[in-house]
């Protein structure tokens, strides 16, 4: 079941799990997301998807990771 989630709630969560395995690499993790904007989604598939394509990102890409809506 889906419902209403205010996207920077999971961002910001998803930001703190995620900023010291990128400051350790020598990376960033930068967040351009209104404090605004909802999305109909279930909230924990939506963190594991977000986290997915963090780690894709830590893993196989370089310089600083955007998270932008």
């Amino acid at each position: 079941t889906t419902e209403a989630v205010h996207l920077l709630d999971v961002v910001r969560q998803q930001e703190e799990e995620w900023e010291r395995p990128f400051r350790s690499a020598g990376r960033r993790l930068a967040v351009e997301v209104g404090d605004d904007v909802a999305v109909l989604a279930t909230p924990g598939a939506l963190a594991q998807v977000l986290a997915t394509l963090l780690e894709n990102s830590l893993v196989h890409g370089g310089g600083t990771t955007t998270v932008r809506a």
